[in-house]
């Protein structure tokens, strides 16, 4: 049995077969890789995009001081309503 099958062309066609079987394996990595980078671009280009978007809507929407007239309207107001109220009003 030794002598029929433990042969030196026996074993080297069995590790032949298992060098093609992981080449065949291997040859599927490159396309799985550039997959999976797109895929991770994408993600990361999204995420960029999202953050992107948050900064600007913070930037159009910034606090920004009201004009002088429109305080001066305010306080106008503010100081009717002071003068329409009784001052035991005011108190409590």
């Amino acid at each position: 049995m030794k002598k029929k099958f433990l042969t030196v062309e026996n074993i080297r066609y069995f590790y032949e077969n298992v060098e093609k079987t992981v080449a065949k394996s291997l040859n599927e990595v490159p396309e799985d890789l550039r997959q999976k980078n797109a895929q991770f671009e994408k993600m990361q280009s999204d995420r960029l995009k999202g953050e992107m978007q948050g900064l600007n809507f913070q930037k159009r929407n910034a606090f920004k001081a009201p004009p002088k007239e429109w305080i001066q309207h305010r306080l106008d107001k503010f100081q009717e309503t002071l003068d329409k109220t009784p001052r035991h009003q005011l108190r409590h």
